[in-house]
């Protein structure tokens, strides 16, 4: 990536730096599902009409939830956001998330792990000193965590400098589905060194 962008190949260097990204995305999400695999429930025989656009699901044999992005077609097949990726599942293979919850008088499902990231989660982030790569793979977690936390305005800090992780980070939270919309601090937040983000 470096050689790349030394080159001045700015293309190349977008593209190399969007598969290194995907393929860590991919690796961390891996790792995370080793150490802590989450209870699969049971399958049961959803209909289409449960599966529309924007619905939270438990993807079955994977363990992990998304969101449909677009509905079954006539071969079964939703298109579903893991994260950073869209793939293409069965709809045999997909449970609304709101059901998991239902289920289980416990604190369970997306309900419990929402009450666990309010204890946790802050309303800020520092990636100052941070590469930008390694700055939107923490980026993009905290405002997954943050959404489903029930946070409504969180900050970033990424410092003046350069303005590349500024410049970095507002194109990436242009395209985030959690991101209603964004600014830079003002007096008193810590003006451009910061970036304030108002979520859906």
């Amino acid at each position: 990536l470096r050689k790349l962008k030394e080159e001045s190949l700015e293309a190349g260097w977008e593209k190399a730096a969007q598969q290194f990204r995907r393929k860590l995305r991919e690796k961390l999400d891996e790792v995370s599902g080793r150490e802590a695999a989450p209870p699969v429930p049971e399958a049961r025989a959803v209909s289409p009409g449960e599966l529309k656009a924007g619905t939270r699901v438990m993807i079955l044999n994977l363990g992990k939830e998304g969101t449909v992005m677009t509905p079954p077609g006539e071969d079964g097949e939703a298109l579903v956001q893991v994260g950073i990726m869209k793939v293409s599942i069965h709809m045999s293979n997909l449970l609304p998330v709101n059901e998991k919850a239902e289920s289980n008088n416990e604190e369970p499902g997306l309900a419990g792990i929402g009450a666990s990231k309010v204890k946790s989660i802050f309303t800020e982030l520092d990636i100052r000193g941070k590469t930008l790569d390694e700055a939107l793979i923490a980026v993009d977690k905290y405002l997954d965590d943050a959404s489903l936390a029930g946070l409504k305005e969180v900050l970033v800090i990424h410092g003046k400098g350069t303005g590349v992780l500024r410049k970095g980070i507002h194109q990436f939270l242009r395209g985030n589905r959690h991101v209603a919309d964004f600014r830079l601090g003002s007096y008193g937040e810590g003006d451009a060194g910061v970036t304030v983000i108002r979520l859906k």
